[in-house]
């Protein structure tokens, strides 16, 4: 029988096998974690502990007939290993690319084993070692080592995941991920290749310039905004209220970076000029690391702005009795900008699910906050808007199992939507045809939107509709309608995949809220409940 304890070291051969494992479940989604060419060997007479590290994911993920049916026990060997050799050394306050990398490893194999405090445990030590690193630079050129910088990025992205810990960065200034260049292939129809040619360029940017993409660099842009909306819901749900439309606001701030994001974005990534209805699958496939990382970016970014101008937030959480109340055009605008980026959310989750296969856990997480947006629209009195929040949460459960079952801490958040989904049933029966108030689970909405770091998923929890505070949402008559009263509703909407630019485009069938509605009187009577 085979002994680890005497065997411990795989070999190339078996390491090349996990390494071609890695390459398809774990770099392109979540994590790039390495960028060697050698990986296998670099594993292989690296530190004892990297090589731990990565046996003890992958193991996970893959089996080999080297371990003779003890994959399990191997699992286990190399977990306790890993764990406790990169504990000792991360004590000592030594920063190096293999220790960031080994935590990292452990990190994703706690997520992977849904053991979550430990993954935010270990994350986080990864977060205070790049931070020593940076703070022991001399100056910001000492630390543009490409790898130092890849490292960095990625501890932070991997912080995203959890429960991130944004406080004032001023003084760890992280230099600009390396400019991988990465040319965006051109789709095989001939009709694209014509319009292609008729890109416009914006003013100051060369014809060579637009050739070359950093496209993982752009993608990690907007990770990091999601991480700080998702250090900010943190703070919302601990009562850290504040006045969103304040210049020095979390909101105006988040909303700024966003609007830097789209305008720094270069214009061979905006969804227009990427032509997905031209594609097949076996055309993306050739090409995975650029487009997971663009299906990343036009994800997040719509995503985001939904959940930034979630009504949860501004129709509850941030409505204070005791003031003036906030500007009814405001909050106009945030109930348009959420019904818009939450469509097109969904909507980009379909078209890009058709190309390739997206097992990605942070998209998986901010999908499910942003199913919490479709859950209030779908009690909308306009049937189109009700409908599409309806159709929506059906995709977010059919994607959110999929990806369950590649990282089982997934599984939670399924169960979460399954219990939202039971008590709108619940509504439905309760309420007439003319009943405008809704059964509302703040508790529910924060399970999605801000987990606790100490929130366990070990086990299954079945969806109970009892034991739960619960609050009301009166929506009476101020109800979610059409821009247009004249639109043919029996029209039916543009075909999913066609090319457009996104940003700031506002499709007719994509519904606004009407404010006429948005009156002093619908505040102060707070509606919407209490939120927390």
């Amino acid at each position: 029988m085979y002994d680890l304890i005497i065997r411990p070291d795989p070999g190339l051969l078996v390491l090349q096998h996990f390494v071609d494992i890695y390459q398809t479940k774990i770099h392109l989604q979540p994590l790039p974690l390495f960028f060697e060419p050698d990986l296998a060997e670099k594993l292989n007479s690296g530190p004892h502990y990297l090589l731990w590290s990565f046996m003890s994911l992958m193991l996970h993920f893959s089996s080999h007939d080297f371990f003779h049916c003890q994959e399990s026990t191997a699992a286990s060997f190399y977990s306790h290993k890993a764990e406790q050799a990169v504990a000792e050394i991360a004590c000592e306050g030594i920063p190096t690319i293999e220790l960031a990398q080994a935590l990292c490893l452990i990190t994703l194999k706690h997520f992977k084993t849904r053991q979550l405090g430990r993954a935010w445990m270990t994350a986080g030590t990864a977060l205070r070692l790049e931070a020593t690193r940076l703070l022991s630079c001399e100056s910001l050129s000492a630390s543009r080592d490409p790898s130092h910088i890849r490292t960095c990025w990625l501890v932070n992205v991997l912080e995203c995941l959890l429960v991130p810990l944004i406080a004032d960065n001023s003084c760890l200034q992280t230099p600009d991920y390396p400019d991988l260049t990465l040319i965006p292939p051109l789709p095989r129809s001939s009709d694209a290749q014509e319009s292609a040619k008729n890109v416009q360029h914006r003013p100051g940017q060369s014809p060579t310039d637009s050739d070359r993409v950093s496209i993982i660099a752009h993608s990690l842009r907007i990770i990091t905004i999601w991480g700080e909306l998702r250090s900010y819901l943190h703070k919302l749900r601990q009562g850290k209220t504040e006045k969103p439309w304040s210049p020095d606001s979390a909101h105006t701030r988040i909303n700024l970076e966003l609007i830097a994001f789209e305008s720094n974005t270069p214009e061979r990534l905006f969804l227009c000029n990427a032509y997905l209805s031209s594609r097949t699958r076996d055309e993306v496939s050739q090409h995975p690391e650029y487009w997971n990382r663009f299906m990343v970016g036009q994800i997040m970014w719509h995503a985001i702005h939904a959940i930034l101008n979630h009504p949860f937030i501004h129709l509850s959480l941030l409505t204070s009795r005791d003031s003036i109340p906030p500007s009814c055009f405001f909050l106009q605008q945030r109930i348009d900008m959420a019904i818009y980026h939450c469509n097109w959310t969904f909507r980009l989750l379909e078209m890009f699910n058709n190309l390739m296969d997206i097992v990605d856990p942070m998209i998986a997480d901010i999908i499910a906050c942003t199913a919490t947006v479709s859950w209030l629209f779908q009690f909308s009195k306009n049937h189109k808007i009700a409908q599409d929040a309806q159709s929506n949460l059906v995709k977010c459960e059919e994607f959110l199992s999929q990806v369950a079952q590649i990282w089982p801490h997934i599984s939670y958040k399924v169960d979460v939507l399954g219990k939202l989904r039971a008590l709108a049933r619940e509504n439905y029966r309760q309420n007439s045809s003319h009943s405008t108030t809704i059964s509302f689970q703040p508790a529910w909405f924060w399970d999605l939107l801000a987990p606790k770091p100490s929130l366990k998923t070990n086990t299954t929890r079945i969806p109970d509709l009892r034991g739960e505070t619960k609050s009301e949402i009166s929506l009476k008559s101020h109800f979610v309608l059409p821009l247009d009263d004249d639109t043919n509703p029996n029209v039916d909407p543009a075909p999913v995949g066609f090319d457009f630019d996104p940003f700031f485009v506002m499709p007719g069938e994509l519904g606004l809220f009407n404010i006429d509605s948005l009156s002093h009187d619908f505040l102060q009577n707070d509606p919407w409940g209490q939120g927390c």
